[in-house]
């Protein structure tokens, strides 16, 4: 028979559901029960609650030692801001709380403040609703000059920090991205926001795939995000847009760049690729404002600029032998040419992996000085440098994710019927003119009819890139006809057939 015995708290129980400690007997907890025992077996052993050597993670609902990784603040509140104290996990889901006698408290995570507090945007902290008027809450200030001067200025030597942070961003994902996100296929993607006013703080910024970078060319910081694919990317996107537009500002000397990836470093796929834009050019900047195309001094320079066609083109074969080395190479050395500044395909062998840099920015730190990329479909990123893109940089800046994501989509669209159709695009002459005779509209259209979803959800998306095109048309030419060459891009709204924040 199983002897009772009282334990060290004057509880009666049977004696192998406790420990004998110093003569002592503990009551033996569940690790995962928080208040289940006098002792929990941690790390191999038994350790008694008394010793104050062990604290229940609330993060985790575990026990275990107590050490620097965990912190200890607020688990939980009620409406009358009572609060209830323990330790949890320190990690980026902690948000700091300063109470209505101007403590400061640490909190397991934003989830638990109750109404009663409020966020600051430019520090991420909350704060009791007494404390500050209500416009104080929402106030973007100018970047400190000193933080800006301890970021770098490229990404590259610390993108594996974030993407290693990025494989632990584990976002949940509704069904609206699972089922569109497909459209993409298999090409990644990547964004470039720039501000003039506004920080992410570091507890936010450490939830997101976004790197703050310093651009001297614009007063605020430049955020980019990591390489993305997948409806997680498309999942990211959003997470970091509803950031950036809650605590940062652009204006017009601002600009949203895309990047897209894993596709073809061949001369092959990126004389398809020119050729296609270059036929869609005059069209893609029709849905733009003037200046994207023109300047008229509106920047200090064209970013933007479309392709000089008749110049290229003009020297380019009508047909171009895409089984034939000798026609491709002598083709693409035009583009080459172009594009390096005066230098020849052919002193690389013919062969992009020879191609490791610019050669009028060999050592990748003075970009400005290729004056080639500033077209709106940058090839450099691609030929030239070691991101192998394709960089979009047409776009006026934005916080509005429908735009963002339409202007992905449809990219991604171009990318893929590139590729699928490379072949013919370069041998014949007469391949784009008889089937592009609707312009985008046709190669949207003949995308998604290809990809593997339902009727239903290829008609939404279909709806919901060409009402946006015709929306953009309209006020861009409305711009056009009063001589608004910078445009009205608040003016343009979204056709809402797809909430990519809840569901369709």
């Amino acid at each position: 028979m199983n002897e009772i015995v009282t334990t060290v708290n004057g509880i009666s129980c049977k004696k192998d559901k406790c420990r004998l400690i110093d003569k002592k007997y503990y009551l033996i907890g569940n690790v995962n029960i928080e208040n289940s025992g006098d002792v929990y077996y941690i790390d191999g052993r038994y350790i008694r609650f008394e010793t104050k050597r062990i604290a229940f993670n609330k993060t985790i609902c575990k026990y275990q030692l107590k050490n620097y990784l965990l912190n200890y603040g607020i688990v939980s509140m009620d409406i009358n801001c009572n609060f209830l104290n323990g330790y949890f996990s320190n990690d980026n889901e902690n948000v700091f709380l300063i109470d209505e006698n101007k403590n400061t408290h640490c909190c397991i995570n934003e989830n638990i403040i109750n109404k009663n507090f409020r966020e600051e945007a430019c520090s991420g902290i909350f704060y009791h609703i007494s404390l500050k008027k209500a416009r104080e809450f929402n106030i973007i200030k100018d970047v400190k000059k000193t933080y800006k001067e301890h970021l770098p200025y490229d990404s590259g030597k610390v993108m594996y920090k974030y993407i290693e942070k990025y494989n632990k961003y584990t976002p949940v994902i509704n069904d609206t991205i699972k089922n569109f996100s497909k459209a993409i296929g298999d090409l990644t993607f990547g964004l470039e926001f720039e501000t003039i006013k506004g920080v992410i703080p570091d507890n936010r910024l450490d939830k997101l795939p976004l790197i703050p970078l310093r651009d001297g060319s614009i007063s605020g910081l430049e955020y980019v995000t990591v390489p993305l694919s997948g409806d997680k990317g498309v999942k990211a996107v959003v997470d970091c847009v509803k950031e950036l537009k809650k605590r940062t500002i652009y204006n017009n000397d601002c600009a949203l760049h895309l990047h897209i990836g894993n596709v073809p470093r061949t001369p092959e796929f990126i004389l398809a690729f020119y050729k296609l834009i270059s036929f869609h050019q005059e069209e893609i900047f029709s849905y733009f404002p003037l200046y994207k195309k023109y300047n008229f001094g509106v920047k200090r320079k064209n970013y933007s600029k479309p392709f000089p066609i008749n110049e290229i083109n003009f020297k380019l074969d009508p047909s171009i032998d895409y089984s034939c080395k000798v026609s491709v190479n002598k083709n693409f050395d035009v583009l080459f040419a172009h594009l390096s500044g005066g230098y020849n395909f052919y002193g690389y062998d013919c062969d992009l992996r020879n191609v490791y840099n610019h050669p009028l920015d060999p050592n990748g730190n003075q970009k400005w000085n290729i004056k080639n990329r500033y077209y709106a479909h940058n090839l450099i990123p691609l030929i030239f440098g070691n991101k192998q893109t394709i960089e979009f940089r047409i776009h006026t800046p934005t916080y509005n994710i429908d735009k963002i994501l339409n202007f992905l989509f449809i990219n991604s669209y171009l990318i893929n019927y590139a590729i699928k159709n490379q072949n013919s695009i370069l041998c014949n002459p007469n391949f784009l003119v008889s089937n592009n005779q609707n312009g985008l509209s046709r190669i949207i259209i003949n995308s998604i009819d290809s990809l593997k979803m339902s009727s239903n959800h290829k008609e939404i998306l279909i709806s919901y890139h060409l009402n946006y095109l015709q929306e953009r048309k309209i006020i861009t030419d409305n711009d056009n006809c009063v001589g608004n060459i910078v445009g009205s891009e608040e003016l343009i709204e979204c056709h809402k057939s797809i909430d990519w924040n809840s569901g369709y």
